[in-house]
């Protein structure tokens, strides 16, 4: 998992995987007001990265399905 900006990067990186790692019961990992809008599948994680809403006009609304674990995350627009 790499970050698109020199700023968003994730701090002792080896370490926070190796923590993870140890937790199977981890669906995802939840991070926002960051200037872009990303997801990624990371060993079995859903990494969701959300932008902040005061620059880009939209918010993101995530469902946990809890029988099946699965993610489902979609963008609104500010009305």
């Amino acid at each position: 998992m790499e970050a698109q900006s020199s700023g968003h990067n994730i701090y002792n990186k080896e370490k926070y995987l190796e923590v993870l790692a140890k937790h199977k019961n981890v669906i995802a990992i939840i991070s926002g007001h960051y200037h872009e809008n990303r997801e990624e599948m990371v060993d079995g994680i859903y990494h969701i990265i959300t932008p902040s809403l005061s620059k880009s006009g939209v918010y993101k609304v995530i469902d946990i399905d809890e029988n099946s674990g699965f993610v489902y995350t979609a963008l609104k627009h500010v009305d």
